[in-house]
């Protein structure tokens, strides 16, 4: 009676798709495509484990800005709002340290005034 054995095209390698042509006999082993779709994953493949997907790190060492990352495009930096809501701070952000919130001098050099910075909205 006849007898069928599937030929083993397995090349070991987690990122290919290993068959065999039927008309040619020979093993095909196409590269597979690692891609989830997700803005926010770097996309690779190992030859060991297959398809890997690490999440990007979205951080542009700016403290003056909200870093996300979006599903569809990716890293996000968004400026932030420095904004104490107080009429007697300079609000400020810088990249290196973030918001600060220093007094405005209210200094008008002159001896007979009282300086003061009044809340007043």
């Amino acid at each position: 009676y006849c007898q069928f054995t599937d030929v083993d095209c397995d090349d070991d390698d987690e990122c290919t798709d290993d068959y065999c042509d039927c008309e040619s006999g020979e093993c095909v082993n196409d590269k597979i495509e690692c891609d989830d779709y997700d803005a926010c994953t770097e996309d690779s493949c190992d030859c060991d484990e297959g398809c890997v997907f690490v999440d990007l790190i979205c951080n542009d060492n700016d403290k003056c800005t909200r870093d996300w990352c979006d599903r569809m495009n990716g890293c996000q930096f968004d400026t932030i709002v420095c904004d104490d809501n107080n009429l007697c701070t300079n609000s400020q952000c810088f990249p290196n340290i973030g918001c600060i919130f220093p007094a405005i001098d209210c200094d008008d050099d002159n001896e007979c005034t009282r300086d003061s910075c009044c809340r007043t909205e």
